[in-house]
C-alpha cells in the first residue's frame, strides 16, 4: 500500500515545445513495508518526469530523436530549443533527461552487437565531433627537447 502524496520538489520546471513552466510541484508516494519511494512516471500525460525537479514534454523527447535521428548535434538542438522557448537552457540537464527517456522507451531496432546480439540492453549514444580550426605547419613540429624514443612519440607527418 502507497502512503499519501508527499512533495518531492516545489520549484519543477517543465519544458515543452512552446513554452517553459517553472514553480511546478513534483510528488512521490513511499510504500508502507518497505519504504521505497515512487516518482509520478505517467507518459499517457504527454510528461517524462526526469529528476522531479526537471520534466520534459513527449514533443520535446521526440524533437530531439528526430533531429538526432538525422545526424544533428544535440548542441545544435538544445539552442534551437532555447530559442524556440525564448529561456535560456542547460543542455547537460536535457541530454540526461533525453536519455533517461531513450533508456525507458521501447525501442524497434535491428542493431547487433558483436558481443551482446539482437536488442543489446544498454543505450549507446556516439560522440559525434562536428569542428574545425586552423593549426599552421609549425605547431605540428615537435620540440627539440622530445626524445622520439619516448612511448609518447607521435608521428606527426
Amino acid at each position: 500500500m502507497l502512503s499519501q502524496a508527499e512533495i518531492a520538489c516545489a520549484k519543477a520546471t517543465l519544458l515543452t515545445m512552446g513554452k517553459v513552466v517553472k514553480n511546478l510541484k513534483t510528488y512521490y508516494k513511499k510504500c508502507s513495508k518497505c519504504h521505497f519511494c515512487y516518482r509520478y512516471q505517467d507518459h499517457r500525460n504527454g510528461i517524462h518526469n526526469f529528476s522531479d525537479s526537471f520534466l520534459i514534454g513527449m514533443d520535446v523527447a521526440s524533437f530531439i530523436r528526430e533531429f538526432l535521428q538525422q545526424s544533428i548535434p544535440i548542441g545544435s538542438v538544445v539552442k534551437a530549443l532555447s530559442e524556440r522557448v525564448d529561456n535560456k537552457l542547460k543542455a547537460q540537464t536535457i541530454v540526461n533527461a533525453f536519455l533517461h527517456f531513450e533508456c525507458l522507451s521501447q525501442h524497434d531496432c535491428d542493431y547487433y552487437c558483436v558481443l551482446c546480439g539482437y536488442h543489446p540492453t544498454i543505450l549507446l549514444m556516439d560522440l559525434n565531433l562536428k569542428f574545425n580550426f586552423e593549426c599552421p605547419l609549425a605547431q605540428l613540429r615537435l620540440p627539440e627537447e622530445c626524445d622520439e624514443a619516448d612511448a609518447d612519440f607521435v608521428n606527426c607527418n
